[in-house]
């Protein structure tokens, strides 16, 4: 699904419209989430999702440490098993009871994300009112939140720049002061880009903002619309993606002669030694 710059020519909604609005969106499209005590709950990507894969590895390099011993003491051999086991008992429990979600408060018109586990918020982060948002979009980039560039390293390519998965899909908003926000990356969701749209066209209707989407191969861009007025531009991500396919290319280049280099110095090495003996 691809848009270009679309405006919204409706109104800003009022709170019992945006409501309804929510509660009629969901039954057409479950995708945005869910709606509980005035509040729309919708599912993130986050950090916290990795640590069930943390303890599931850990669970895993510690059963096979056990079985790589060729003598196990009987204490030893109980507490390898009682922490294998117990990782992955975490590890479940943690898959299914930690959760990452951006919130929409109704009442308050604010944003924010919250971490709970089995439903007991343990994290809330910084909220965002809706009367500071401007403009809404959909952005695709390499980059995280500080502008690292170190995601660069493990992407790869697979001919067509839209099929690359290093690029990161967000939902992002673009402040008064001409500043941007992410919003959401529901990059771990199966249908992550889908949900970022929806979510765009969503609040952009409901808050009567224009929205801008970037297809895969595009990033979005801040200009100035008169003296004080911000935008959401487009522009191709092409360039970025190519400098990382040289980047790529360069750095298994690097690899490979490192590590024949490497490999020649060690087999020089024990000729040499064979030679004294």
């Amino acid at each position: 699904m691809s848009e270009m710059n679309q405006d919204n020519s409706g109104s800003f909604k009022s709170v019992e419209e945006i409501k309804q609005n929510i509660k009629n969106a969901l039954i057409k499209n479950e995708i945005l989430g869910y709606f509980n005590n005035d509040l729309l709950y919708m599912q993130l990507f986050g950090k916290n999702n990795s640590l069930d894969k943390i303890f599931t590895t850990i669970g895993i390099l510690v059963i096979l440490y056990g079985t790589q011993k060729n003598e196990i003491e009987f204490v030893e051999g109980i507490t390898i098993l009682t922490v294998g086991i117990g990782s992955f008992i975490i590890s479940a429990i943690l898959k299914k009871y930690l959760k990452l979600y951006l919130v929409y408060d109704t009442n308050r018109e604010v944003f924010y994300s919250i971490t709970s586990l089995k439903n007991k918020i343990f994290n809330k982060s910084k909220e965002l009112s809706r009367k500071d948002i401007v403009e809404l979009g959909v952005d695709c980039t390499f980059k995280d939140d500080n502008g690292s560039r170190a995601e660069y390293a493990a992407v790869s390519f697979k001919g067509d720049p839209k099929d690359n998965p290093g690029i990161r899909t967000s939902f992002v908003a673009l402040l008064r002061n001409g500043s941007t926000i992410n919003i959401s990356d529901p990059v771990g969701l199966k249908d992550g880009r889908e949900s970022a749209i929806a979510r765009c066209h969503f609040f952009a209707d409901c808050f009567g903002l224009n929205s801008v989407i970037c297809e895969k191969d595009e990033f979005l861009k801040v200009i100035k619309d008169g003296v004080r007025k911000y935008k959401f531009s487009k522009s191709s991500l092409v360039p970025e993606l190519e400098k990382v396919k040289k980047m790529s290319k360069n750095l298994i280049i690097f690899v490979l002669v490192f590590g024949g280099i490497i490999t020649l110095i060690i087999v020089a090495l024990i000729l040499f030694l064979a030679s004294l003996e």
